[in-house]
């Protein structure tokens, strides 16, 4: 979805149906009302960290070609330990 609405880009019909499956299965599991729990805050952030994690994924594409492999996952591991210390 931010493939094509952000970056114009062509996105082929197998990725628009795993997108579908995956928040069609998000949906399910967030609004199963056999575990008495009405949606809260927590789906919200969770829907939203999936959309983060999805945004992170397309901009790594921009700059993974241009940069060594390696030295991105260095950076990117660093990263999510450095902002993991003060949890």
């Amino acid at each position: 979805f931010f493939a094509f609405s952000i970056f114009g880009r062509k996105v082929p019909l197998s990725a628009w149906l795993s997108a579908v499956a995956a928040f069609l299965g998000t949906t399910l599991v967030a609004l199963d009302d056999q575990a008495g729990v009405p949606p809260n805050v927590g789906d919200l952030l969770s829907l939203m960290a999936a959309a983060a994690s999805a945004m992170f994924i397309l901009r790594l594409e921009t700059f993974a070609c241009a940069t060594d492999p390696k030295a991105v996952n260095a950076v990117s591991t660093l990263s999510v330990a450095l902002l993991c210390l003060p949890w």
